[in-house]
């Protein structure tokens, strides 16, 4: 991950408007094979969320203005709990987090706001 917080420092000094960084999560079902085997490949290497929050944090002021963006699975996020530190980043995107549960959003991520990929909304050609 020492090379992920360089990376990250590098593109915000080369005008990145945003930093999407996705998170590891053991069970990756809803991505593609290339998505689950970095996923997977970075759970055997020890990829929590906690450290990758830690490492944004530590990069944080080296970022200047430019947001970061988390992207992965809401398990790991409900069972980090709430004493997870989310300083320093401005968006979880949880990709596979059903719609009836959005409303009831868990305590430990308030009032850090939330969001979903967009989606198409045109119809998928023949």
């Amino acid at each position: 991950m020492e090379n992920t917080e360089a990376i990250l420092i590098a593109l915000a000094r080369s005008g990145a408007d945003l930093i999407e960084l996705g998170f590891p999560f053991s069970d990756p079902v809803g991505d593609g094979p290339d998505i689950q085997a970095a996923s997977m490949r970075a759970v055997r290497g020890g990829t929590t969320l906690r450290a990758v929050l830690e490492m944004v944090a530590r990069a944080r002021p080296h970022l200047g203005e430019v947001p970061v963006v988390l992207m992965g699975y809401a398990n790991p996020v409900m069972a980090l709990g709430a004493e997870a530190s989310w300083d320093g980043v401005g968006l979880v995107l949880r990709n596979e987090l059903p719609y009836s549960l959005e409303d009831r959003q868990q305590p430990h991520v308030e009032p850090l706001p939330r969001g979903r990929p967009p989606a198409p909304r045109h119809p998928c050609p023949e």
